[in-house]
């Protein structure tokens, strides 16, 4: 999703220096690679959440569950990157 990495590149700090930049990009890279292996209903829930900014009755609405299934499904979402993104601290 070229337009996400364009997003994340553009809120970058204006002051970060050329080096801290390109690291904050490859760790934007990671996570929307890993992300992006999810299951899908796990990359929507993301999506809404935290790219699009709904609450999680909108979010139940989208997706025709209650808000409290909602919210699970984003919270196992986000175990399951964090379970990725640090495979040493899972479990």
């Amino acid at each position: 999703c070229r337009a996400s990495e364009q997003h994340v590149g553009n809120t970058l700090c204006d002051d970060a220096t050329p080096s801290h930049r390109a690291m904050m990009r490859e760790d934007c890279h990671c996570v929307l690679e890993a992300v992006r292996a999810l299951p899908m209903h796990y990359q929507q829930v993301i999506q809404m959440r935290h790219g699009e900014q709904k609450s999680f009755e909108e979010i139940g609405d989208q997706m025709d569950r209650s808000p409290s299934a909602a919210r699970m499904i984003w919270y196992r979402a986000v175990l399951r990157l964090q379970s990725v993104l640090s495979p040493s601290k899972a479990g």
